[in-house]
């Protein structure tokens, strides 16, 4: 698509804020035309599936409160004195009985029950008579109560009318001495005891609140006016979050039993003129139902304020927007007009470095770059200069190294000398090496060498110096056949030897001493090692030697090698040269880069 030329004419600014408005806008005009229609049922699902998580993780909860209450009754009817009473006859008093070891075992067992649980209290109901002596006993007066106490409950009349041995009991199923004396909940278990061939009736009752039910259903709540109860199938409701709204939403037990077969999610349903959103979960061991209610029109209110809550947020973040793209758009456009501006001023001169940006995106690298290019040209043009009137100094100095009249001087007195003693093979042999020596010096044009070539010229001036000096000196040489053909400047070892022969050896009061040679291979270079054990340097002498400020006094040697050292980072860079080191006596290192000598 080709965009008209009047937009395409705007200011880099401009652009910037359309663009990031446009990014912004479309996807909020978008999801508002496509989803406007689905928006309020996707809340309503949202919220509706949150909900029926939140109940789902309660019901192992429930189930471990009712375990902890049946695990009590457990506990009571494995103790002795549940056995003595109802797994046999009893033939003996029933007061004795409860003024055995037995009772206080059963008493302290159920107080510690109380104590650590859940249960509240715990309660025997014996059909016999109420003026038994068994009641009038410490145990009786606190854990017996005559049946005809409680036969006009709700619990007693499911018993007598059914053959159920055990009952979990709600509120409205215990009388107000219960719940006013005892506890709102209970379980309940029916046993027979066989006194004196009698079958008596009795009641294990254990009493806990209803709150540990009601008090996790609370947790489960996170919509206005909803509520979750528990509810058995005689449509008692066990514990509820709200007694009004468990009356309101009350769901019939068979129907709530349909529906979960139909579908294990929430359900919409119609109840008391409303419609509702309903979950249900079955406790099987109790055969219970918990169910949460949610009211639709609350669901839909709900809805409504997070709509509102969106189209704020949106408008906030329309206006957020708008102020970040003019914020950005100014920062980036100033910063390349400004570059462009500066880079237009090449057209007059030397380009000049912009100031350093303190941001990293693409325009401060750009900046960055464009800085790096201006400081490369500037000193490629300085360094033109530089190292055309180097290299001139350089030669010069090579040359003046190359041929040192003094050691010249020094070997022809030698040969004088060893003429005028009638010594002539010596001399031979000092002229033969004289000539060999000047042969490696001078004969090639080129400035540089092999190793190998370079370590023969070091032995013929090694020799040549012994032959002055009394063979006091030794040379060690260490260097690898795989490495003499890599190519090194030409008179790189021979400075070095003579001013370790000089300034170092020379000046012991032997007059003695060893220099080795070592080469290896490191990172890609080549490393070369000259030591010698002499007088070694100083610190200010080291810095000299590879300085252009080296003392008259030792000018000669220092100033070849100086210039071997400039020679080395001229023709190879910065990190290669020469490295000093005194200790004792004094290490050379040589670096340079692994250059194999051509063929020709």
């Amino acid at each position: 698509m080709k965009i008209p030329v009047r937009i395409r004419s705007l200011r880099l600014q401009t652009k910037f804020v359309l663009c990031i408005l446009l990014a912004a806008c479309l996807p909020i005009i978008t999801i508002g035309v496509v989803f406007f229609g689905r928006f309020y049922d996707m809340l309503i699902s949202d919220t509706v599936k949150s909900e029926q998580v939140q109940t789902a993780s309660l019901i192992p909860k429930i189930e471990e409160r009712l375990a902890s209450i049946t695990e009590s009754m457990s506990e009571i009817e494995a103790s002795d004195l549940y056995a003595t009473m109802f797994h046999g006859e009893f033939d003996g008093d029933p007061a004795a009985l409860m003024e055995s070891g037995q009772a206080d075992a059963f008493a302290e067992m159920a107080e510690t029950i109380i104590q650590e649980t859940a249960v509240s209290d715990i309660k025997i109901y014996c059909s016999l008579d109420v003026d038994s002596p068994i009641y009038e006993t410490d145990f009786g007066r606190r854990f017996l109560v005559p049946e005809d106490r409680i036969k006009t409950t709700y619990w007693h009349g499911i018993f007598s009318a059914t053959p159920s041995a055990s009952l979990h009991c709600p509120k409205f199923y215990l009388g107000n001495y219960e719940i006013e004396n005892y506890d709102d909940c209970a379980y309940m278990i029916r046993r027979s005891w066989l006194v004196n061939r009698k079958f008596e009736t009795c009641y294990l009752a254990v009493y806990y609140p209803s709150e540990i039910y009601s008090g996790l259903l609370s947790e489960s709540i996170t919509v206005d006016d909803s509520v979750s109860y528990i509810i058995n199938e005689r449509e008692a409701v066990i514990a509820t979050t709200n007694e009004a709204l468990s009356g309101l939403y009350h769901l019939d037990y068979y129907d709530i039993q349909a529906l979960l077969m139909a579908s294990n999610s929430f359900v919409r349903q119609d109840v008391s003129g409303g419609s509702v959103y309903a979950a249900f979960y079955y406790i099987e061991e109790t055969r219970w139902f918990v169910v949460t209610v949610l009211p639709e029109r609350q669901l839909l209110h709900m809805a409504n304020s997070t709509f509102i809550r969106f189209v704020i947020i949106c408008i906030a973040s329309l206006v957020l927007s708008i102020l970040v793209a003019i914020v950005i758009a100014h920062s980036m456009t100033r910063r390349i007009s400004k570059l462009s501006k500066q880079m237009s001023s090449v057209e007059e001169g030397a380009p000049v470095p912009m100031k350093e940006p303190r941001t990293r995106d693409e325009v401060g690298k750009l900046i960055s770059s464009y800085n790096y290019m201006t400081r490369e040209i500037n000193d490629l043009m300085q360094q033109q200069k530089k190292t055309a009137e180097e290299l001139r100094l350089a030669e010069f100095q090579s040359l003046q190294a190359q041929i040192n009249p003094h050691f010249l001087y020094n070997t022809m007195d030698m040969i004088h000398w060893m003429s005028l003693q009638g010594r002539n093979e010596e001399v031979s042999e000092v002229v033969q090496n004289l000539s060999r020596f000047y042969k490696l010096t001078l004969s090639r044009k080129r400035n540089l060498s092999s190793i190998e070539n370079e370590l023969e010229h070091a032995q013929v001036y090694l020799q040549l110096m012994n032959m002055r000096y009394d063979d006091k000196i030794d040379l060690v040489v260490d260097v690898p056949n795989e490495l003499l053909q890599y190519r090194i400047p030409k008179l790189t070892f021979q400075p070095i030897l003579e001013n370790s022969i000089l300034h170092g050896i020379l000046e012991k009061e032997e007059k003695s001493g060893t220099i080795v040679l070592t080469a290896w291979e490191e990172d890609g270079d080549i490393v070369i090692l000259i030591s010698d054990d002499g007088v070694g340097m100083t610190e200010d002498e080291i810095a000299r030697i590879l300085s252009e400020n080296v003392s008259h006094e030792r000018k000669g040697s220092s100033i070849a090698v100086y210039n071997i050292h400039n020679r080395l980072r001229l023709l190879y860079g910065e990190p290669y040269g020469l490295t000093y080191q005194s200790n004792g006596g004094c290490d050379v290192t040589i670096r340079i880069p692994k250059i194999k000598k051509s063929s020709s």
